[in-house]
């Protein structure tokens, strides 16, 4: 089957900015599909531009919140009274203050803040400063042991996921609250995105690609998607 090579594009829809992958194909129907955190607008070739415009503008909002309500949930619940760093569980203690702040001292987590709704920000600062840097150097020490070279990494406050990789755009976001787990299964969230580069799909031959660099991965895929 002839095809095009994606194309990336952009449409603002009731002033959400969406970006999505474009493809050309020999197919009689237009489609939508989501995959590995990549929005794709399959087309035939003899549609023309007009035509394309109106099906994208009709139906690719709607996808699009689909997709963030199905990952709205939140990996980690930020009410609970405690949080883990590296696997390590530490009990939450909240003050009101004049600023936002954290500080750890022993097993306690002692969150600064000036109303309730900063709690987020407090604990994604606190992961930010006490995980990135280590899962920094993990992604370059897993790059090199999987040759895999010149690729962007980046941290967000992710829901529903704790990676996601743009092979298109050789780029790798790794959710903040991924510092919660234990080192190992940390590692395991690396492997499997730069995988992706690799294979785009979690098909056999994905999770064989894994198993050559995180052994019986699947007994820790089960581990991290229950942390």
């Amino acid at each position: 089957m002839l095809k095009d090579k994606p194309e990336l594009k952009v449409i603002v829809v009731d002033g959400e900015v969406i970006k999505y992958y474009l493809e050309r194909k020999t197919t009689l129907y237009s489609k939508i599909r989501y995959k590995d955190g990549i929005i794709t607008v399959v087309i035939p070739t003899f549609l023309k531009d007009n035509e394309l415009e109106s099906f994208v503008s009709k139906h690719i909002g709607k996808f699009a919140k689909r997709i963030e309500k199905k990952n709205e949930t939140e990996l980690i619940n930020i009410n609970d009274n405690k949080i883990a760093l590296f696997g390590i569980p530490y009990t939450i203690k909240i003050i009101k203050g004049a600023k936002n702040k954290y500080e750890l001292l022993g097993k306690k987590l002692y969150l600064t803040l000036t109303n309730d709704s900063k709690k987020k920000e407090v604990i994604k600062n606190f992961l930010k400063d006490n995980s990135c840097d280590w899962i920094t150097k993990r992604f370059k020490y897993w790059s090199n042991i999987m040759d895999i070279h010149n690729i962007k990494l980046e941290f967000k406050w992710l829901t529903g996921v704790w990676g996601v990789c743009d092979h298109f755009n050789k780029k790798i976001t790794i959710a903040y609250i991924t510092g919660v787990n234990k080192k190992e299964l940390i590692d395991y969230v690396i492997v499997h995105e730069l995988s992706h580069i690799k294979v785009h799909n979690h098909s056999k031959k994905f999770w064989d690609y894994v198993d050559k660099y995180i052994p019986n991965s699947k007994k820790v895929r089960k581990q991290i998607n229950v942390a």
